[in-house]
């Protein structure tokens, strides 16, 4: 077996400094009464062809030391998604949220002070519900899971809300089950989507801290396309 050294940091020599067994005694002292240098336990080696003559060597395999090379920017790849859902959310939400009042009014028999009422419960309750959402995607779920689940609930409330608004089969009862399922289905995307695409860029990659500055820039811009 053989040990390899680094260079001498006196100047003695250069290159790889190998130690044979017999030349030591079992104390670790050389014959010679001097002290060997300590060995340097040298992992991830490979025998490379780097002779002339065509014999091979051992050396270092310098490619794990070499930038690992980085792949399509997950700015185009990923993020498009997460942006796309985000605009579809606050699309659902604002042109739902704009028309409620005027619903509790001409469908629901409302006047204008309990209509305004009731809207303000729900709002309040849009704004609530983010606290559930984001306990179930770090305790239980995880963000993407709980997403993909909040968005399902979200389209049941829309559909409810539509079913109990029919013309002559108006259910005030479904129109607010409806509502607050809208309001839950609201809380698990808000408190998850925006950290979720912060998560798919590597803070170690010089290129994915300035993708992910740029993501939020558009992320902020597909809320107000949706608004």
């Amino acid at each position: 077996a053989r040990a390899v050294f680094p260079p001498a940091m006196d100047g003695e020599g250069a290159g790889e400094r190998l130690l044979a067994g017999e030349d030591t005694r079992s104390d670790g002292v050389r014959m010679d009464g001097s002290t060997p240098r300590r060995s340097l336990d040298v992992q991830n080696t490979m025998t490379t062809p780097l002779a002339d003559d065509g014999e091979a060597k051992e050396g270092i395999d310098v490619s794990l030391l070499q930038p690992k090379a980085e792949g399509p920017s997950k700015l185009t790849t990923v993020a498009p998604y997460i942006l796309v859902t985000e605009t579809c959310e606050r699309l659902a939400y604002y042109g739902f949220a704009g028309s409620l009042v005027l619903l509790f009014q001409s469908r629901l028999g409302f006047n204008n002070s309990d209509a305004v009422v009731q809207y303000n419960v729900w709002s309040g309750a849009c704004y609530v519900t983010p606290l559930l959402g984001g306990y179930l995607a770090d305790t239980y779920l995880g963000r993407y899971r709980t997403i993909i689940l909040f968005c399902l609930v979200y389209l049941g409330g829309l559909i409810m809300v539509v079913l109990g608004v029919i013309p002559g089969a108006t259910a005030v009862p479904l129109v607010f089950a409806a509502m607050y399922t809208v309001a839950l289905g609201t809380g698990g995307i808000k408190a998850n989507v925006s950290t979720m695409g912060a998560d798919q860029f590597d803070p170690s990659s010089e290129r994915d801290l300035r993708d992910r500055d740029s993501f939020f820039s558009w992320f902020y811009g597909s809320v107000n396309v949706g608004a």
